[in-house]
């Protein structure tokens, strides 16, 4: 679980900076915009990671879930 919350991390700084890239620097307006759509993706990967493994192995929320409910909010 630590490392897709910091697998998700990692991503959606590289998409927002990939994004922000794209738009600002090389004046790519549409491609930009397909990046920056999956920037929210990545959250969602996350908090269906966080379910499926709640649901699955956990009996009680660990520090690990804690910190993607950090990351999410």
């Amino acid at each position: 679980m630590l490392a897709v919350v910091i697998g998700c991390e990692i991503g959606f700084w590289v998409l927002l900076a990939a994004g922000l890239l794209l738009r600002y620097a090389l004046r790519l307006r549409r491609a930009s915009g397909m990046v920056l759509l999956c920037v929210p993706l990545v959250d969602v990967m996350l908090l269906v990671a966080a379910v499926v493994d709640m649901r699955s192995s956990a009996t009680v929320a660990t520090w690990q879930h804690g910190l993607a409910a950090a990351y999410l909010a």
